[in-house]
């Protein structure tokens, strides 16, 4: 009876937690839009601020999507709605893909990581039937915690197995790491491995939550191996091929 209602207030906690840094995470590229969008409207600005200031909402706004984009994607695991799409695609295709956007969008970063890409090196296991626009949500989410986390030193993803049965990917860099023990909760929605406002990264916490879902939703596993101060690497495997139930 203790242990169930232990469990319930933590749960309660850890959603009044959650509630309050989303909250946070909403407001501020939101304010960040209508205050510059304010200053804009005045008509009195030099056309390089107006550049620099159309950036700032720009940023934001692509913010706020990814908040809202979260919060709907994880509704959807949690009511069992998550679509799958399979069909037929090559992995290489979609790992060079990632990397080139990656390295686009992420050039003042890559000033201090090496950010590379490993390949299925076996020909007659690059082509995947499965989800791609998935398989690539899950990459992306893992992507972006390696590039919140990582300051300096590497960044490596891609595949690391392919056979008959199953692939199985992974994103290593070399970032804090995560503390002994916090390995096994980061993976639940509404925790993190730094929890409350103290926390010294950005982001609604969701993204891992997420993976675990998409994961499980197509019948694959993930998991982790990190050491605090040493990095991490994030494993997802998934079976080359749909099931019938699926």
């Amino acid at each position: 009876m203790a242990s169930a209602k232990q469990k319930a207030e933590e749960s309660d906690k850890l959603k009044s937690l959650f509630l309050a840094n989303m909250s946070h995470e909403i407001r501020t590229p939101l304010n960040a839009i209508l205050g510059f969008l304010t200053i804009i409207s005045t008509g009195e600005l030099e056309q390089e601020k107006l550049e620099y200031y159309g950036k700032i909402i720009e940023s934001s706004g692509q913010r706020l999507t990814a908040v809202i984009d979260d919060i709907i994607d994880i509704s959807l695991i949690q009511s069992k709605q998550l679509k799958v799409d399979y069909k037929a695609f090559s992995i290489n295709d979609l790992l060079e893909e990632m990397h080139e956007m990656y390295r686009n969008q992420k050039t003042e970063k890559l000033r201090k990581i090496d950010f590379s890409v490993d390949y299925c090196e076996l020909p007659d296991f690059d082509m995947l039937y499965s989800d791609k626009n998935r398989i690539f949500q899950v990459l992306r989410n893992l992507l972006d915690n390696a590039f919140k986390f990582t300051h300096e030193g590497y960044i490596k993803f891609g595949c690391l197995k392919s056979s008959k049965k199953e692939i199985v990917l992974f994103v290593k860099d070399s970032g804090i790491g995560i503390e002994e023990g916090k390995t096994n909760i980061i993976f639940e929605s509404f925790r993190q491995a730094q929890e409350g406002f103290s926390r010294n990264y950005e982001g609604t916490g969701l993204g891992l939550a997420i993976v675990s879902g998409i994961v499980e939703r197509m019948e694959g596993k993930v998991w982790v191996v990190s050491e605090i101060g040493e990095g991490s690497c994030f494993y997802v495997s998934f079976p080359r091929e749909m099931k019938k139930n699926s």
